[in-house]
């Protein structure tokens, strides 16, 4: 999660089931990068199905433990998805011309709200809420 989020600090639900050497792995500087660590973690999480399935742990049927699997993969791939739309910028040329383009739609909105509405309140109101929302849009996202 940490890879396509800003926060870096996340609940874990259990960690006493890894051992230190294992953390560590984790957490050294050569593995410091978040895309690293989400397929290292995926790789243990299938191997520890494999090791318990072999065990006869788990007393999966194939179908369900294959599908076991398509699931986590289809999750990696969304999260190389979302890591993909979290890592492209957004043009700049396009953010200036958003820019110019509302406040040019602020003047507009408040010349013709004053030309459509007779009480001066519900224009001064529709132009408001209007205004208002589209920054914050423009500023949400």
């Amino acid at each position: 999660i940490t890879s396509v989020s800003d926060q870096d600090d996340f609940d874990v639900i259990d960690m006493k089931s890894l051992n230190p050497a294992s953390i560590d792995f984790l957490l050294t500087d050569f593995h410091n990068n978040h895309q690293t660590r989400c397929e290292i973690l995926m790789q243990w999480i299938q191997r520890a199905i494999v090791q318990g399935h072999h065990d006869q742990t788990l007393t999966i049927p194939p179908p369900i433990l294959s599908r076991t699997f398509h699931e986590l993969s289809r999750g990696i791939v969304n999260i190389q998805n979302a890591r993909k739309i979290n890592d492209l910028p957004y043009p700049f040329h396009c953010a200036q011309l958003l820019t110019v383009m509302l406040i040019v739609y602020t003047a507009g909105i408040c010349i013709g709200s004053a030309y459509v509405f007779e009480m001066w309140e519900s224009a001064s109101l529709v132009t408001l809420l209007n205004v208002f929302s589209l920054w914050c849009v423009n500023y949400g996202a």
